[in-house]
């Protein structure tokens, strides 16, 4: 699982910018980087299922 800076992600993701440092960098595969949204992503900060990638 690698990682990005949150100010350095891709704007359609929608995250919060100032709320922590880091966040999942996306691993496309064979799709366009820009369309693509990591599941730990929508489990941890859209839905709220868990506070942390473990």
């Amino acid at each position: 699982m690698g990682h990005l800076k949150r100010l350095a992600a891709p704007p359609h993701l929608k995250i919060h910018v100032k709320e922590k440092v880091f966040t999942v960098c996306p691993r496309p595969g064979p799709h366009p980087k820009f369309e693509c949204i990591p599941l730990l992503l929508i489990v941890r900060d859209y839905l709220g299922y868990a506070e942390r990638a473990e």
